[in-house]
């Protein structure tokens, strides 16, 4: 997924913020109110702040880009050979 955000980053010119959830108990606790019924439940989790859509977990570059460029996405459409 990695790959994908510096893809994004270069071609979009999209910034993302990055939260550690596992060392800092406050963004743990954000991901729980964001995450609020538990829909997900892992990581990586990707919030939209203007669109409040998200992403449950690895996905595709196409899912992603929608996603981070405000338009429609699949919260948990699965990853592909693209990886």
């Amino acid at each position: 997924m990695e790959g994908f955000l510096k893809k994004l980053k270069e071609e979009e010119d999209v910034n993302f913020l990055k939260l550690d959830v596992y060392e800092n108990s406050y963004n743990f606790e954000l991901l729980q109110q964001l995450d609020y019924d538990n829909l997900c439940g892992g990581l990586p989790y990707y919030y939209n702040l203007q669109t409040h859509y998200n992403i449950c977990g690895a996905t595709t570059y196409h899912n992603l880009r929608n996603w981070a460029l405000n338009r429609k996405c699949n919260p948990n459409e699965p990853p592909n050979d693209e990886m």
